[in-house]
């Protein structure tokens, strides 16, 4: 397991091969499992989601290193760094919980629950069967994270785009003379700047929001 964000700091391509590593291993002890427990999931569940998490690592390069790296990209930028860094640390502790049930090493809360109450075993056919079972709420939870760093992508790509504006804006303006530059472009050139920060701010906000809820 990956020490925290606090700790060693490991790169995101480290997090991201860890969670491919994870995804792999879970699928593997599925096509394994007892009969009982396959009955809880769709045959392909957690490989979709497998895909999602590959499609979006290509996307962004999260699996890169070096100057391609997201670390690198990411520089200025640590709050969205910090924040795919908790999506995939909650990525791989999902995917343990998914195989400690799998493997049987945990009992999941419907089977203890089972056996107190009149549920029948017919019930878990139903549509919804997963949204009724640990296994299944599990990969919801992992089904979300996926889409948090997909809605993620167009930040990851232009990271910290007030803070380019602003070095634009210094670098043109040596070019120019002070009568040539009108205090009303300056303050546009802000007001974009203010713009760009608050909708990064109210991404990432939400993101932690979605992270404190998953923690509790």
């Amino acid at each position: 397991m990956l020490p925290n964000v606090q700790d060693t700091a490991p790169s995101v391509a480290q997090y991201v091969r860890s969670c491919l590593d994870d995804f792999q291993a879970t699928i593997t002890s599925l096509s394994v499992a007892q009969p009982c427990i396959k009955s809880k999931l769709h045959p392909d569940a957690i490989s979709d989601e497998l895909g999602r998490f590959r499609i979006w690592s290509g996307e962004v390069g999260a699996h890169r290193s070096g100057q391609e790296s997201l670390d690198y990209k990411l520089r200025e930028a640590s709050h969205i760094r910090e924040t795919i860094i908790r999506l995939l640390q909650n990525t791989t502790t999902s995917l343990g919980k998914v195989q400690a049930i799998i493997r049987e090493e945990k009992i999941s809360w419907e089977d203890m629950t089972d056996s107190d109450s009149d549920t029948s075993t017919g019930e878990l056919e139903d549509d919804g069967r997963q949204q009724k079972t640990e296994l299944g709420q599990l990969l919801s939870k992992i089904a979300d994270i996926n889409t948090c760093l997909m809605r993620l992508s167009m930040s990851i790509r232009n990271p910290a785009p007030h803070e380019q504006s602003a070095n634009e804006s210094t670098g043109d303006a040596t070019h120019l003379s002070r009568s040539t530059v009108s205090k009303r472009s300056l303050d546009c050139g802000a007001n974009e700047r203010v713009s760009d920060a608050r909708r990064i701010w109210l991404r990432s906000k939400s993101l932690y929001a979605f992270l404190a809820k998953g923690k509790k």
